[in-house]
């Protein structure tokens, strides 16, 4: 059995992904307290990890037929557009850099997924304007992400606006 990047285990594992991040978006957090925006960020960072730690599987150089590593792929890049919409929409003061530098880290995730799309384009039986235009909507997607990149960069300033863990638990020291 040939190995596919895109299989049905990977098709369960974005949709309890997409389930994970619309539940802490939509009913977990009330963004309009201080402290949700680090809360949410820390939760999805951590989903993030479990699918990635739970992508690797006994071999790190080939992937069996059952992988999924597709869903890492995607939990990375679902990560990174959150941080993104996150600091548009829920940050009054100038972008951060260093959210810029973690996006920076989901660029390899963005170029292999797309990469792994459009070979997967290839073997559709769709119309082939479908495929193109497909192709090309991936292509400049990359390109936007890249230059959101850029615009962190260029408008941000070198402050981390998420609070430390430790904020969340009133630990007092003995």
């Amino acid at each position: 059995m040939e190995y596919k990047y895109f299989n049905k285990k990977v098709g369960y594992a974005v949709l309890i992904l997409l389930f994970l991040y619309l539940a802490i978006d939509l009913f977990l957090l009330d963004y309009s307290s201080a402290s949700a925006y680090s809360v949410a960020a820390y939760l999805k960072f951590t989903i993030c990890i479990f699918f990635m730690a739970g992508s690797r599987d006994k071999s790190f150089f080939f992937e069996d037929e059952d992988s999924i590593v597709a869903a890492a792929d995607i939990s990375v890049v679902m990560l990174c557009i959150s941080l993104i919409c996150m600091n548009f929409l829920l940050i009054d003061y100038p972008l951060s850099k260093y959210i810029g530098v973690i996006l920076i880290f989901g660029v390899p995730s963005y170029i292999h997924l797309v990469s792994k799309t459009l070979s997967a384009l290839e073997f559709l039986a769709w119309p082939k304007m479908f495929i193109k235009l497909s192709a090309v909507a991936l292509k400049v997607s990359l390109i936007v992400y890249i230059g959101v990149i850029l615009v962190f960069f260029t408008l941000g300033e070198w402050r981390w606006d998420i609070k430390n863990i430790a904020d969340f638990f009133n630990v007092q020291m003995l």
